[in-house]
């Protein structure tokens, strides 16, 4: 129900994820002393699918656990987070994304980690108390940094033109380079 009154809609459930990649580049950018420019956010959709590719801080399996997959807890309250510009803090997490995903996959590395892990969850497995999540170790093949996959409900598919259109308000300026389905939207 708290789902569905966050993300009523494709569009903001994408702009939220996109959000957060800006946020995980920024800390990045930040902890490196690198323009932001330096880095990427990729976008690839369709109807019923969203991907979203950063090379951001990436996440731990901490971070992943206590933060992302719960609600009300954010890894993006404190001084560096704050020191490096990140918007969002209020820690919503990953169960929002259910207001218009059946199912959602993040595969991340965190920056310098040997492994990268991938989490994932199913609308229709999600029970209160229960371990619902899905995590496995990847091998080192994996990139630095996060990949969001969401398979949006058949009831809630996207336009790919009206999201380009909604979200070029929110990143038009932005310096890092944001593309969706290969065209850039930032800059």
């Amino acid at each position: 129900i708290l789902s569905k009154q966050i993300y009523n809609s494709p569009y903001a459930m994408v702009r939220e994820n996109l959000q957060n990649a800006y946020d995980a580049v920024l800390m990045r950018a930040k902890r490196e002393g690198k323009p932001v420019s330096e880095f990427f956010i990729d976008i690839s959709a369709s109807p019923q699918r969203v991907e979203i590719r950063d090379n951001g801080i990436g996440m731990s399996e901490a971070v992943l656990r206590e933060n992302f997959w719960r609600a009300g807890s954010s890894g993006k309250n404190n001084p560096e987070a704050r020191a490096a510009g990140v918007i969002g803090t209020f820690g919503i997490g990953a169960m929002a994304n259910f207001g218009v995903c059946d199912r959602l996959q993040v595969d991340s590395r965190e920056v310098g980690a040997p492994k990268g892990l991938r989490t994932a969850a199913r609308k229709s497995e999600l029970t209160i108390g229960a371990d619902c999540i899905s995590m496995e170790v990847l091998d080192a093949g994996i990139d630095e940094g996060t990949r969001l996959i969401a398979e949006i409900a058949t009831n809630t598919p996207l336009d790919i033109n009206s999201l380009r259109d909604y979200i070029i308000p929110f990143v038009r300026f932005l310096q890092v380079p944001i593309k969706l389905n290969g065209t850039s939207l930032s800059g």
